[in-house]
């Protein structure tokens, strides 16, 4: 073997380990993004679960709380629906004695 032939394959072995050392660095980053987003998510998964319990703490002691637009907006809701409900019973005559659709 000359030592040109010899020079080569030691340029090509150099080749190969900066592309393996590269390879391993990429993964070894792209190891530490998975654990630093599952630490992350580990974390928020604990805070949503903390202020879920905070929530359930404040409405056993305070009650829920519900903006007045929102109340007038379901209690709206819920009368047209009581009335479309009397109509629909009334339409199919199934009102019993008391007045109450069956």
């Amino acid at each position: 073997m000359d030592s040109v032939s010899f020079c080569n394959q030691v340029v090509d072995c150099g080749e190969k380990i900066e592309l393996l050392v590269d390879m391993k660095e990429n993964l070894q980053f792209q190891v530490n993004q998975k654990m630093v987003k599952t630490t992350l998510i580990k974390d928020l998964y604990g805070e949503i679960e903390r202020l879920k319990a905070e929530v359930y703490a404040m409405l056993e002691k305070n009650g829920v709380y519900i903006p007045k637009e929102r109340y007038y907006q379901e209690e709206l809701e819920r009368n047209v629906m009581d009335s479309f409900q009397i109509s629909l019973c009334i339409s199919l005559n199934c009102m019993n004695t008391h007045g109450v659709c069956i």
